[in-house]
């Protein structure tokens, strides 16, 4: 399964091109704000599970 995480991870975040970065973009301000904050706690949690693999 961790395997299965650092290849979609890589996939998305390949050396060259890839998703650099991605917002959820809505037009409510503060909708946007919580859901690119969820977006980015995701995001550092799955690299601290692969940091530590």
């Amino acid at each position: 399964m961790l395997e299965d995480l650092r290849r979609m991870n890589n996939t998305l975040y390949p050396p060259r091109g890839g998703l650099s970065d991605f917002f959820i973009w809505p037009n409510d301000f503060s909708e946007r704000v919580r859901l690119n904050g969820t977006l980015n706690n995701i995001e550092e949690n799955i690299w601290r599970i692969l940091l530590s693999h």
